[in-house]
């Protein structure tokens, strides 16, 4: 596993792209405690106005909050806001 990750952050310097993209890792953004944006998502695994699950390839990116929504989804990015009280990576 150590050295697949050596070998993505190789790739990802050679052709200057972010290494989580490379490796297949999510990248989650937070703007206040209000909006997320999770990009390199693989799907939603759970959804609720309190916690929504995504699977993010190698981890899960669970995020707690009230009045949760996914306001925006396509194949790779996805933008959950409502308030935001956690996130964990599973």
């Amino acid at each position: 596993m150590k050295k697949k990750m050596g070998l993505a952050l190789e790739v990802a310097e050679a052709f200057d792209i972010p290494p989580e993209a490379a490796a297949g890792m999510p990248k989650l953004t937070i703007t206040g405690c209000r909006r997320a944006l999770i990009e390199n998502h693989r799907g939603i695994l759970e959804y609720s106005r309190e916690n929504v699950v995504i699977k993010g390839g190698r981890v899960q990116v669970r995020i707690w909050g009230e009045g949760l929504e996914l306001k925006a989804m396509n194949k790779t990015d996805l933008v959950i806001i409502g308030q935001i009280f956690s996130v964990s990576f599973d």
